[in-house]
């Protein structure tokens, strides 16, 4: 039965890497992938990637930065 509140609670974060190039954008959004996906740690019960999206910001060919957005769901324990 239902007894009410756990105490845990789930934000959403939203990470957005910037690069000249695609490759330096997915090298640096796979480094923080592997570092806070997956991790748990004393109130942080779990963090997981829930979406990645590649895109290139508007702006002269020449000049637009790639960019990578991840969003991660945290939960934690107040």
């Amino acid at each position: 039965a239902y007894t009410g509140p756990d105490g845990v609670s789930s934000s959403r974060i939203q990470i957005d890497v910037y690069a000249k190039t695609y490759g330096e954008a997915k090298m640096i959004a796979r480094a923080i992938e592997a570092a806070i996906d997956g991790h748990r740690n004393g109130a942080i019960l779990r963090i997981s990637l829930e979406n990645e999206t590649d895109m290139r910001d508007p702006g002269d060919e020449a000049n637009r930065p790639f960019r990578v957005k991840q969003d991660f769901r945290v939960h934690w324990r107040t």
